[in-house]
């Protein structure tokens, strides 16, 4: 018993150490500010699908930190049927269980762990057009349960805006 113990804290400390060093800062560090902000916008967009039932309001408030609002629309739209009242008698919503992933981040491989056959790393462009910034990653991804296709998803910065990268896209086009 007392060997585990000692064992355990020896390999916290370890990690501590190592997380001092920078070890884990520059791990996070390695992803591009694209990554970052696509991580974010598929966290926000997933919270969404684990059943709970929200009002339209908190829907949209949650969307809004990574979405534009014309993609928020098309997604409301889209994914989620009405699901009862609460208790202050606003209507709530909610995501039926069911495999259709239109307007909905599923992921881009960044690493060659997940590469397979001709499938290469995203690619990724920047356009400015006047004073707003265009970003658009597009990925062929192999897929044997849905087919081939390309996943693009396209993001936009306004200039003058503080706001960070917005998902105003995601399009799927299948062999």
């Amino acid at each position: 018993m007392k060997k585990g113990l000692l064992f355990f804290l020896s390999m916290v400390m370890a990690f501590s150490i190592w997380g001092a060093f920078g070890a884990a800062d520059s791990y996070a560090a390695a992803k591009t500010k694209e990554q970052i902000y696509l991580d974010r916008a598929h966290d926000l967009q997933w919270s969404l699908f684990n059943g709970r039932k929200s009002t339209k309001a908190q829907i949209y408030a949650t969307m809004e930190k990574g979405f534009t609002t014309g993609f928020t629309h098309l997604f409301f739209r889209y994914h989620f049927k009405k699901a009862g009242l609460n208790s202050k008698g606003e209507q709530l919503y909610a995501v039926p269980a069911y495999d259709d992933m239109s307007f909905t981040q599923t992921g881009f491989c960044w690493n060659k762990k997940c590469l397979k056959g001709k499938q290469k790393y995203p690619s990724v462009k920047y356009i400015t057009k006047g004073s707003d910034l265009f970003v658009t990653i597009t990925q062929y991804q192999y897929n044997e349960l849905s087919g081939n296709h390309v996943y693009t998803v396209k993001m936009i910065k306004k200039k003058n805006s503080k706001e960070p990268l917005r998902v105003y896209s995601i399009q799927r086009k299948y062999d």
